[in-house]
């Protein structure tokens, strides 16, 4: 039996700027010009385009292991 750390609820919510249905964020079209910090572990699908995000940082995407599919 192995040890499951508990999921605190706020690594569970859509970000505020975004939409979320199922593991799919989409931030899409909100005028954002930075990544959102905090953007769910859990999403497997993010969708950045149309706004005004000019510069990726080092850290925008840490912590998220499950992304398969990133739109800018």
């Amino acid at each position: 039996c192995s040890f499951m750390p508990p999921i605190q609820a706020s690594n569970m919510r859509c970000p505020s700027s975004c939409t979320c249905l199922g593991n799919n964020v989409d931030c899409s079209n909100f005028g954002l010009i930075n990544v959102p910090k905090d953007i769910p572990g859990w999403v497997t699908r993010l969708e950045l385009q149309s706004n005004g995000i000019a510069e990726i940082q080092s850290d925008d995407f840490k912590g998220l292991h499950n992304l398969q599919y990133l739109d800018l």
